[in-house]
């Protein structure tokens, strides 16, 4: 254990570590916990591993961190490596109020939203993300970041492993309206080839587009003809009711 005026000594000190033994995931996966008057060096258990990649419909095929107040981070799935990209691990759900409220109590960074628990968070701005994510990061160990746009629609398309197209999209018959009332649970619908859930329809999903922004899959106001993986609008980061996030979380000692 380290004293806190001597964290910088003790980043260090595990920097120099690492370097030593570059192959130990054990150390790759260490990370600093500051307490009231000490800051000490905590094991992560990394859960997620590449030989989950393309298992996510199973429950097994899934995996979590724990949160540095106890409790568990998102439930991720593991994409198999492909189109140009690395293996990485992506939320299964689209991140849900209660997993940001309970962010917000244990940071006090914010205060809980109202609303159904179970529905997708919205209304809040890139700003909020951000110090979502990054107190993600900090207190499990590992990078959580908001999915690149090639990253989510390789995670969405699941190399054309589809369900039927049953989507929580706007649905009429004449002036009726079939679906698409309002927002639903994350965790209603069905998953794609890979264990992803209301990744079309639902909440708008955040994804980084080169240097800005932009929204995939369509809401639930968008209609069911025109709700696909291909469908794709700017954002401009502001906090609106029909935009909500699905993380990607990095694999140790997969370069991103």
């Amino acid at each position: 254990e380290f004293s806190s005026a001597d964290i910088g000594t003790a980043n260090g000190i595990l920097d120099g570590v690492r370097q030593l033994f570059p192959n130990n995931e054990a150390l790759a996966n260490a990370t600093l916990v500051r307490g009231a008057t000490k800051v000490s060096i905590l094991d992560v258990v990394d859960r997620c591993k590449a030989s989950l990649a393309g298992y996510g419909q199973r429950s097994r095929g899934t995996c979590y961190d724990d949160l540095p107040k106890g409790g568990k981070g998102p439930t991720l799935v593991v994409v198999p490596a492909g189109g140009g990209l690395p293996s990485f691990a992506i939320s299964k759900y689209e991140i849900s109020v209660a997993d940001y409220n309970a962010y917000c109590k244990a940071s006090k960074n914010c205060k809980g939203l109202g609303g159904d628990p179970a529905f997708p968070v919205t209304n809040i701005s890139n700003k909020q993300v951000q110090q979502y994510v990054e107190w993600l990061s900090q207190g499990t160990g590992f990078t959580y970041r908001i999915p690149t746009n090639k990253e989510w629609t390789y995670a969405a398309n699941a190399q054309g492993k589809q369900p039927s197209k049953d989507f929580n999209c706007l649905l009429r018959l004449g002036d009726q309206v079939l679906k698409g009332y309002s927002l639903v649970s994350v965790k209603q619908g069905k998953a794609n080839g890979w264990g992803l859930v209301n990744y079309v329809g639902n909440a708008q999903e955040l994804v980084k587009n080169g240097n800005g922004w932009s929204v995939n899959g369509g809401a639930y106001t968008d209609s069911m003809s025109n709700c696909d993986v291909s469908l794709t609008k700017q954002h401009d980061g502001k906090a609106d009711g029909l935009t909500g996030i699905r993380l990607v979380r990095e694999l140790s000692g997969v370069k991103s």
